[in-house]
């Protein structure tokens, strides 16, 4: 299906007029393409530009059609020619992306790039990259610039709204994917993606029809059927059917605290702490602030309040306040290793490895026993790609806690990363026979079966994921990680196409 044939015209821009490659090489038809390509490539007085030009477009069009291995071959051959020509670099970077291998794809891609800013192929590819790593402000970036270049881009506007849709931003996704599917009414991508995100907004109705759509194109797609079946049971059983009859995905209704009676005195602290921290365990956020506020007003130097409201602050994404809160806490008790221990992880998520290193190793002296100190240190090697000394410290965590199912799926993650699969597959084996009901064994399985090339078999686990932990983000993004997959195999067939 021919999606933006503008984008693939502007991949070569920076190429040379092709005066020696056919029609055919340059068509939209994958098949056409292949032949028309093979048959330029035979050419014995082909010039250097047009044989670069018909190697990317060749592989470009055995993608489509599942010949990674083929590809990869042209793509070499291109490459060995010319180390520097962006459209083969891009091109080798949807089929990494296809491989799901993300770190190589976003090599070539930069690499792309670089020589060629403003190629909007390049950059809805890199878009496509940065969301499955979760680098979603790069990813916008990419996609804003892609879209602000080809504004009729239903590639790029869909894998906008699938960031969006994976952001929670319902409303924003909605619209990109609107605008998507008019300008390609039989983008099956796009409609699934449409679906999805009415599901979350919980319009059934909505998503059901548009699983439908996808069906009337494709009658064999089992990801649309699937979601039809669930949209079906969900507004079977009286679900709310509008978007306005519930919360949003991801946050949580308020349980009111009653107040005590006229003339009843207050719980002390202690008691209203442990209130707050089991609503904390519930998800019960704005009931346990209050509870925490409530007590600040009266003993602003009460240390576990602190450590309350940061985690609250935390898990609804304050990340800066919820740093502040936590640093009183430390500074309140500076020998208490849970305060290192919550403040590490969230300056993990800051981005701010050397302070979270420094916190695990303040944990580490506290209680050195604590297998959750060289854990956390793994976690922040893995983030970095410090494969190597995150496996290290994951060791060091499993001699502490041999029975901790949570080490052994962080060091089955550090084995994909230097790829020993073997090694990442049997730490999954240990972490499952652990506890077979941990989400994070499913979706981390599920990234290797993609890595193996077992699309299939990383479709179940990661749905598997999401059974058992329905807002599992890494599951979530796996699973839209395949449909991306999917979709790339929709993109124009001929990267220079002038059509």
């Amino acid at each position: 299906m021919r999606i933006t044939a503008a984008i693939t015209a502007l991949l070569l821009s920076s190429v040379a007029a092709f005066a020696d490659i056919n029609a055919e090489c340059r068509s939209s038809d994958t098949a056409t393409v292949i032949s028309g390509c093979t048959t330029v490539l035979q050419s014995a007085t082909l010039s250097k530009a047009d044989q670069l030009a018909a190697l990317a477009n060749r592989a470009n069009a055995m993608l489509s059609q599942n010949q990674t291995a083929a590809a990869l071959e042209d793509l070499k051959r291109a490459l060995n020619l010319n180390p520097q020509h962006a459209p083969s670099l891009a091109v080798r970077g949807r089929a990494f992306i296809i491989k799901a291998d993300y770190r190589h794809a976003l090599a070539d891609l930069d690499a792309s790039l670089k020589i060629n800013p403003n190629n909007p192929f390049a950059l809805g590819l890199r878009g496509i990259v940065h969301t499955n790593l979760v680098n979603y402000a790069a990813a916008k970036s990419d996609l804003d610039l892609a879209i602000a270049i080809t504004p009729n881009s239903a590639n790029a506007l869909a894998n906008r709204g699938r960031l969006q849709h994976l952001q929670n931003n319902l409303d924003q996704a909605i619209a990109d994917l609107n605008t998507a599917i008019i300008l390609a009414p039989r983008y099956t991508f796009a409609l699934i993606q449409r679906g999805d995100t009415h599901l979350l907004r919980r319009d059934f109705a909505s998503a059901i029809a548009d699983f439908d759509r996808v069906l009337a194109i494709q009658p064999d797609n089992a990801t649309a059927r699937a979601r039809k079946l669930a949209a079906v049971a969900q507004l079977q059983a009286g679900t709310p059917a509008t978007a306005t009859t519930g919360p949003r995905v991801g946050t949580v209704t308020p349980v009111a605290t009653p107040a005590p009676a006229s003339g009843q005195p207050t719980q002390n602290p202690t008691a209203m702490m442990q209130q707050a921290q089991q609503l904390l365990d519930r998800g019960n956020y704005p009931a346990a602030l209050a509870l925490v506020e409530t007590v600040l007003k009266s003993d602003p130097n009460l240390a576990p309040a602190y450590l309350i409201r940061g985690q609250i602050l935390w898990r609804t994404n304050e990340l800066p306040r919820a740093l502040v809160d936590l640093d009183k806490f430390v500074k309140l008790a500076p020998n208490d290793p849970a305060g290192y221990l919550i403040r590490g992880l969230l300056r993990l998520d800051l981005g701010q490895n050397d302070q979270a290193l420094a916190d695990a190793a303040e944990m580490q002296r506290l209680a050195p026993t604590d297998a959750r100190a060289p854990n956390m240190r793994g976690l922040i090697y893995l983030k970095a790609e410090r494969y190597a000394q995150a496996v290290e410290a994951f060791n060091a965590a499993i001699v502490l806690n041999p029975k901790w199912d949570q080490a052994y799926i962080s060091r089955a993650s550090s084995w994909i990363g230097l790829e020993n699969f073997v090694a990442a597959e049997a730490d999954l084996a240990l972490a499952y026979g652990l506890n077979a009901r941990n989400a994070r064994t499913f979706a981390t399985r599920g990234e290797l079966n993609l890595r193996l090339g077992k699309t299939d078999d990383a479709e179940r686990d990661f749905r598997d994921a999401l059974a058992i932990e329905p807002q599992n983000l890494a599951a979530r993004i796996g699973q839209q990680a395949i449909f991306a997959g999917r979709a790339i195999q929709q993109l124009p067939r001929s990267v220079a196409s002038k059509s």
